[in-house]
């Protein structure tokens, strides 16, 4: 009886070391899980604060974008008002020079009628 006793002690001896040992090893693991959530976590916030920068500088680039449109725009209208001014010019200069060459051709006459009284 006695050597059964024992028999017994040493069975719940090793079935406490084996839970013991698998106590360990679940809190071990435990650890590890809350260091790789910690991680993640981590992980989770960097990337959401590169998302908000990224959006911040895509925000400042259409603002850029759409202000180099107005002015694009600008330049166009401005652009094709000069090329209106240009063809006004063209054309009053053309005009000053055909007055000029029937003044010239006046004069002409009128200095061969001098001449001729």
């Amino acid at each position: 009886m006695a050597a059964a006793k024992l028999l017994a002690i040493e069975n719940a001896e090793n079935q406490l070391k084996l839970c013991q040992k698998k106590s360990e090893k679940s809190r071990e693991a435990w650890q590890k899980h809350e260091q790789d959530s910690e991680t993640l976590n981590l992980e989770i916030k960097d990337l959401e604060n590169s998302i908000k920068i990224g959006q911040e500088q895509l925000q400042k680039a259409e603002e850029k974008l759409n202000n180099l449109n107005e002015k694009s725009i600008n330049f166009n209208e401005l652009l094709e008002k000069s090329k209106q001014n240009v063809t006004e010019y063209t054309d009053k200069i053309k005009n000053q020079k055909t007055i000029t060459q029937q003044n010239k051709e006046l004069m002409f006459e009128i200095s061969s009628i001098h001449e001729e009284y």
